[in-house]
């Protein structure tokens, strides 16, 4: 329907936005939990992934280090996609590094998408 075409085409439209950031470098890892995460793009400009791949077992939530990050550097980080509502964070490298982006509670086979770009 409509519907559905309208939705594709969203979907379509960010992929086409964002190709040269996801057929860059690659970076993957696991935060526990049933949370792995997927990091496409350059270290100054990458697109983030994370993906719950079965139900919560922990609460809080693990969060999501993200070790390929420049902890000299600041990162701005902003939810992404057609489904990206919400406000851009600032955090340090070192932070997001060592300690790591919380994410919102997730379903299992759910995922986010997160724009970060160094400052």
């Amino acid at each position: 329907d409509a519907t559905e075409r309208g939705r594709l085409a969203q979907w379509i439209a960010f992929y086409k936005a964002n190709r040269h950031l996801l057929h860059a470098s690659v970076w993957t890892g696991k935060a526990g939990d049933n949370l792995v995460w997927h990091a496409a793009g350059s270290a100054d400009d990458w697109l983030l992934f994370v993906y719950r791949m079965a139900p919560m077992e922990l609460r809080p939530m693990p969060p999501v280090r993200l070790p390929f990050l420049d902890e000299n550097a600041d990162y701005q980080l902003a939810p992404a996609g057609p489904d990206g509502v919400g406000s851009d964070e600032h955090y340090s490298g070192a932070w997001l590094a060592r300690h790591g982006l919380s994410v919102p509670h997730m379903k299992a086979e759910e995922a986010i998408i997160y724009r970060g770009k160094r400052l």
